[in-house]
């Protein structure tokens, strides 16, 4: 049987469905899902309940609530998603819904939804530079506490050489130290889309060097009542005040991913399109005699930070562009990094170091700081490279947008930035980009069997008559009796 349940009941329908699934590989500038033509349910009284009533919601002030529903086709469970209410005909007595599955649906329960509403339990604070879950590192701030706090040291989540763990408030001066942890992005994610039910996975994650991308953070640990800081705290209140989408879109953009989402399994898996561009399996496909060439349009690309406009750092010297091209495509992901600065520890005569630096208010919840709440609306990221030497080789932890330490030794092979060997192009976006500008684009008329339609893996290549292809957009019909009409595919010819 071909159509939908709603709370393990089927509804009432026979109609054919529009099917149009859109790869989530082609799109910069959101991360697309499956989406249906319009489907017609009778108004019988199963519909009425299984749909919540929508005829009498939609009189009401409001939008009519989503109905989470799963669609088989042939028997078979192919999607888990949610069908948006579109209208009511009262003369024919028919719904109309559109169903919504991956990150369509998704989007719809995180709409709104932001980091600091992660559910994270309180956590007793640690001055390790490292756990888990954040990071201390140094960041060199004069601007943190503005006016208010002269004893200010300027030097967040500070480490004298040689200490084991991050300075607080204490002798040395009221208010001089101040700890804001940088969270770090894997274990946040995994918290964020855990909420809602969803596994992250995909080799992505595993890198490495990837588990220890953080956030960088202004939100200070102060208690409100004193110059000791708090002695608890919960990771949402170190995370910037931005969307849990909009840090999905934001990686995305940063590090040329893909996210493939397996909604029966609840599964997001997160792929780097370097790899997809490179690997050289492929499933054989039999084409049909329709087929239509279409003009690639891409025309290069301008890859580029949004930079923090609260950051006085970045006022007088820009992040650089890189133009590949034409540069007719943007990508400039909603996120940027620090400066990286050498210079003398201002409160240790004697030491230099290098260290990520900003020209940013931060967050306190301090009374004699008048509750002042500037917490941060931008994303950005740095890498955590471990404890590594100052100018006279004592060990502090350094959390950096470049991939050397004070010495100018390799500690890393990323960089958050977009030109040279260690940027953000040549280690991730190249191979992707150069296979989106040289791409043969056509159209093919594709028969698929309902085993070949419920396998569709988009990071898989298609080999068609001997030729290499990634889909980007798949559009077929499902009759209520489990057929398939053939489907239309929008190939992209691939070399390897």
């Amino acid at each position: 049987m071909t159509g939908y349940k709603v709370s393990d009941e089927w509804l009432d329908f026979s109609g054919t469905v529009g099917l149009e699934i859109r790869s989530p590989l082609f799109d910069t500038a959101s991360v697309p899902g499956t989406l249906s033509y319009p489907n017609t349910f009778a108004d019988t009284p199963r519909n009425r309940r299984l749909l919540r009533f929508p005829a009498t919601r939609s009189r009401q002030a409001g939008p009519v609530p989503v109905v989470e529903a799963d669609y088989y086709i042939g028997g078979t469970l192919w999607r888990r998603g949610t069908l948006r209410y579109q209208e009511f005909d009262s003369k024919a007595r028919e719904y109309v819904y559109q169903f919504e599955a991956d990150a369509d649906a998704l989007a719809s329960r995180l709409d709104g939804a932001t980091l600091p509403d992660v559910v994270s339990a309180p956590e007793a604070v640690a001055t390790a530079p490292e756990t888990d879950d954040y990071v201390l590192a140094p960041v060199r701030n004069n601007t943190f506490y503005g006016e208010k706090n002269p004893d200010w040291g300027r030097v967040v989540n500070y480490f004298a050489p040689g200490a084991p763990t991050a300075s607080v408030n204490n002798a040395a001066g009221p208010h001089r130290y101040a700890l804001a942890p940088m969270l770090k992005v894997v274990p946040l994610l995994r918290r964020a889309l855990g909420q809602y039910g969803y596994e992250v996975r995909g080799s992505w994650l595993d890198d490495a060097e990837i588990q220890q991308l953080v956030l960088y953070s202004t939100r200070a640990l102060d208690s409100a009542a004193g110059p000791e800081p708090a002695v608890s705290f919960t990771l949402a209140e170190a995370a910037p005040n931005v969307r849990i989408a909009d840090l999905l879109l934001a990686l995305q953009q940063l590090f040329c991913l893909g996210f493939v989402f397996n909604p029966v399994r609840r599964q997001v898996s997160i792929v780097a399109l370097r790899d997809v561009a490179t690997a050289p399996a492929a499933t054989r496909r039999t084409a049909g005699a329709y087929f239509k060439d279409v003009a690639n349009a891409t025309d290069g690309f301008l890859l580029a930070f949004a930079p923090d406009g609260n950051d006085e750092l970045l006022k007088a010297a820009p992040w650089p562009e890189l133009r590949i091209g034409g540069a007719k495509e943007s990508i400039k992901p909603e996120a940027d990094t620090l400066r990286m600065v050498r210079e003398p520890d201002p409160l240790s005569p004697g030491r230099s170091w290098l260290v990520p630096a900003a020209g940013q208010a931060g967050q306190s919840p301090r009374l004699d700081f008048e509750q002042v709440d500037n917490r941060l609306e931008h994303l950005r990221f740095l890498f955590y490279r471990g404890l590594q030497a100052d100018s006279t080789g004592a060990l502090y932890p350094l959390a950096s947008s470049g991939v050397v330490d004070y010495a100018n030794l390799p500690v890393g092979r990323y960089a958050l930035a977009w030109d040279g060997p260690a940027g953000l192009y040549q280690q991730w976006h190249k191979p992707w980009l150069d296979f989106r500008a040289a791409a043969r684009i056509e159209e093919r008329d594709m028969p698929l069997s309902v085993a070949d339609f419920l396998s569709l893996d988009p990071t898989r290549k298609d080999l068609v008559q001997g030729l290499k292809f990634l889909w980007e957009r798949i559009s077929i019909t499902a009759g209520g009796d489990g057929a398939l009409s053939a489907a239309t595919v929008t190939y992209h010819q691939i070399a390897s």
